[in-house]
């Protein structure tokens, strides 16, 4: 059975409160972003695994990393990448 009490959720990546308008960048609602490129489900694309991304972490994402390089990649690999470590130290102090 589904609760209905609304739970406070945390950006997968730069770990702020879904809830929180403070700083530069408004987290705002949640976004999810597909950890394999939507391509390679095709008619199983409901089953894709997600995660849940503010919408400046998840414009970031796709702004350092193309679907390709992003297809082979895990979202352990993806968080202890060079290109993220530096982008989630920059957002945090935003």
């Amino acid at each position: 059975m589904k609760s209905n009490r609304k739970t406070n959720h945390n950006c997968w990546l730069c770990k702020r409160s879904f809830s929180s308008n403070i700083g530069r960048f408004p987290v705002g609602p949640p976004t999810k972003h597909h950890i394999v490129p939507r391509h390679k489900y095709r008619d199983r694309w409901e089953n894709a695994e997600v995660i849940l991304l503010c919408k400046r972490c998840h414009k970031q994402i796709h702004k350092m990393f193309s679907n390709n390089e992003m297809k082979n990649m895990t979202k352990e690999e993806l968080k202890q990448h060079e290109k993220i470590i530096n982008y989630i130290k920059w957002i945090r102090k935003e």
